[in-house]
């Protein structure tokens, strides 16, 4: 089960870019960003981010149970650590391939059809997807790197990802739909 949890703490502190390491390290599934207890309802299972006083988000607290942490509360290196833990054992990297396409996680060499490949599992939502190979002609720059940089360095919106990655993408990974304006008649064109 997710947790729900209220980061608070002053404009520019860190919170929006730190965000998913927060939110892997609390097992948040989703992430609220500029989130308003005066405006916004809370959502279960997701971090939010606000700039929004103690009291305004300890009203918000005592209609529905989450964890409120104060930004400089967090533990960053420890939170690192956890994110580590989280992600399987393996050689992780940055990988740049021709066709401006870059792709981040855990990589592996494979031999396919008599030919050597490089295997990736590129890393989204702190998650591995399921593995992408490239031709070891087709790299352009291989750079190795922890399994904690390449989790900060992932894609962290569905169009950070090449094209063939994102059409691949489990139910889960892709962004929930947005409800369009209906017109007045129900019908949404």
């Amino acid at each position: 089960m997710a947790n729900t949890v209220i980061v608070h703490g002053p404009m520019a502190c860190g919170k929006t870019s730190n965000k998913h390491l927060i939110a892997a390290a609390f097992g948040c599934e989703s992430i609220v960003d500029d989130w308003e207890p005066e405006h916004d309802h809370l959502i279960d299972g997701a971090l939010h981010l606000t700039n929004s006083s103690l009291n305004a988000i300890q009203e918000v607290e005592r209609i529905r149970a989450a964890q409120v942490i104060a930004f400089t509360d967090l533990d960053l290196p420890a939170l690192n650590a956890t994110v580590e833990e989280a992600l399987p054992e393996g050689d992780y990297a940055i990988v740049e391939v021709m066709g401006h396409r870059t792709l981040v996680g855990r990589l592996s060499e494979v031999e396919r059809f008599g030919t050597k490949f490089a295997q990736i599992e590129p890393i989204f939502q702190g998650e591995l997807l399921a593995p992408v190979m490239i031709g070891g002609q087709s790299i352009y720059q291989l750079t190795p790197c922890s399994a904690f940089t390449a989790f900060k360095r992932a894609p962290t919106s569905i169009y950070g990802l090449p094209p063939s990655v994102a059409a691949n993408l489990p139910a889960t990974a892709l962004p929930a739909p947005s409800p369009s304006p209906a017109d007045g008649d129900g019908i949404p064109f």
